[in-house]
């Protein structure tokens, strides 16, 4: 077996006239890493004091983007310890979270701050839902299957479209 070789290849092509090493790939063990990467991973890593409420959120994974994080706290569905916020809040390990989700209603408390979204795992490991939140959300789960508020099984097929159109069209 050879050993693990470190080699930095500097492209022909500069994409950037004003920095000559735009370009410049580093090979460990035939694994390529941008110059980018080198500089993060070479810099001290810092726990977070306190980060915005709608990266968390986004970070979190309550919201899919964190633009509708964003719109969310705008439209008044998270409060921060019992009061509205703002996008730009600084949120700190400790501080409870309300979050209105369509019919879901979550209260959240904060575990540990993170500004990068990784993997659903980790994400969850980000916050702690309190028991009466958890049971409440339970509950209304159970409500709406005895109701029967999950919607048809299955997509309407041509006959069952037609009966539907012809109700529609009556009322």
């Amino acid at each position: 077996m050879s050993p693990c070789r470190t080699r930095i290849i500097r492209s022909r092509r500069r994409p950037n006239r004003l920095d000559p090493w735009a370009r410049v790939d580093v090979r460990v063990c035939g694994v390529r890493f941008d110059k980018q990467i080198i500089a993060a991973m070479n810099k001290p890593f810092e726990p977070l004091s306190e980060v915005r409420v709608d990266v968390w959120l986004w970070s979190a994974r309550f919201f899919k983007t964190r633009s509708l994080a964003k719109h969310a706290i705008e439209g008044g569905k998270i409060d921060l310890n019992d009061d509205g916020c703002k996008p730009a809040k600084a949120l700190r390990v400790g501080d409870m979270l309300k979050i209105s989700r369509g019919e879901e209603k979550l209260e959240v408390e904060v575990l540990a701050l993170a500004d990068r979204r990784g993997p659903a795992n980790v994400a969850q490991t980000l916050y702690r839902e309190t028991e009466t939140s958890r049971a409440t959300r339970e509950a209304a789960r159970e409500q709406r299957r005895l109701i029967g508020m999950n919607g048809p099984l299955k997509r309407p097929d041509k006959h069952a479209r037609r009966d539907l159109r012809r109700m529609k069209d009556a009322s």
